[in-house]
């Protein structure tokens, strides 16, 4: 004779089933995947140990970056350009307006930096091989040749004549008698007849460009970002001097290529009640602006 459970035994048993399966699932689950995820994480470790360094550029692409370089260099005479100027010392940080005019051939460089309610703060032309620097604060004018040591208050880092075009211009230029070389991935490296390093190039990996300009023996690196063309030539809209902590940017709002610049640009007089300082003196300050 059969005998039936009550549906209160036969629910209750049920249950007791159901409450335990699970936990035998989860407990199958974990003895299997827990050894599968353990193998996966150590080939996936092995795997990213044994990728191979990215390998230094191509001769092709060594070629292709030089080239253009050496014709961006070609194509500008002369440019006006607008923007912006932050100084930058840990956590101090300037603005101010920056407008510049500049002819390659005979250098040729005027600046104009005013505050950002107009005032000027500081002007400096360099013609040639000489300069001026005005400075409004102080009510003074300082004379002398352009050395990397008189206009370090200007531009940080000792720049020579080269590197402050190179700000301005915000395209690189390559050091004369070099022999361009990659010796890791993504970088260009000048070397002279004896094989010693003069310029480094650091590029942006997709589109060649260079991002980050150094020299050794130099403590100043320049850095780009954001480029633009303009009627076939190429600028970036940031350019940046390192030097330690102190950094110099200068933000490009507009730029214009190749227009006649008038003479009287380039001269600067001497304003009423200024007077002429001793050039040494400039170079013990810290900056001019």
């Amino acid at each position: 004779m059969q005998t039936s459970r009550p549906d209160g035994l036969r629910d209750a048993s049920e249950a007791a089933i159901m409450r335990r399966v699970p936990c035998f699932k989860d407990r199958t689950l974990k003895k299997v995947l827990f050894p599968l995820l353990l193998v996966f994480a150590v080939q996936g470790c092995a795997l990213i140990h044994k990728l191979p360094p990215h390998p230094p550029l191509a001769q092709e692409k060594i070629n292709f970056v030089v080239s253009q370089i050496q014709e961006q260099e070609e194509r500008v005479r002369s440019f006006f350009s607008s923007g912006r100027l932050v100084l930058k010392e840990g956590y101090w940080e300037q603005e101010s307006h920056i407008l510049m005019a500049v002819v390659k051939e005979p250098r040729q460089i005027k600046v104009e930096i005013t505050d950002p309610w107009g005032r000027p703060v500081a002007h400096l032309l360099l013609d040639g091989k000489t300069f001026r620097a005005l400075s409004f604060a102080e009510r003074k004018a300082y004379d002398g040749e352009v050395r990397p040591e008189a206009v370090s208050n200007i531009f940080p880092g000792q720049l020579d004549s080269l590197m402050i075009w190179d700000v301005l211009r915000a395209y690189p230029s390559l050091r004369p008698c070099h022999h361009p070389d990659s010796r890791k991935a993504d970088q260009i490296t000048l070397v002279d007849d004896d094989g010693k390093e003069i310029q480094t190039l650091d590029l942006d990996p997709e589109r060649l460009q260079p991002m980050l300009v150094s020299f050794p023996g130099l403590t100043a690196k320049l850095a780009y970002s954001g480029f633009q063309e303009e009627e076939g030539i190429l600028y970036a809209r940031e350019v940046k001097v390192i030097h330690g902590d102190l950094n110099l940017t200068i933000h490009h709002e507009k730029m214009v290529f190749n227009k006649p610049i008038p003479k009287p640009i380039f001269t600067l007089d001497l304003p009423p009640g200024f007077e002429i300082a001793d050039p040494e003196t400039l170079i013990k300050k810290k900056r001019l602006f």
